[in-house]
């Protein structure tokens, strides 16, 4: 997580979408700066797109999520 949004590696989503007959979810831990838990429920045919951020000096793909898409999840959803 930085700022307001959520970042998710690409193969994370790949094995929902490659495990559709699955119901597959993706949740998010965060302990700081206040414990945290979001679910990811990804579409199995959708393609997200690929941000490249950088973390550190290395640069990684990410999907990136916010709070109000229809993929993320509250814990009683």
């Amino acid at each position: 997580m930085r700022g307001n949004d959520f970042w998710i590696r690409p193969d994370k989503l790949e094995y929902a979408e490659n495990h559709s007959d699955e119901d597959v979810w993706i949740i998010l831990h965060y302990a700081e700066p206040n414990e945290q838990f979001v679910f990811v429920k990804p579409e199995a045919n959708k393609k997200y797109p690929r941000q490249r951020r950088e973390i550190r000096g290395a640069g990684e793909d990410y999907c990136i999520f916010a709070t109000g898409q229809p993929e993320v999840k509250s814990y009683e959803e």
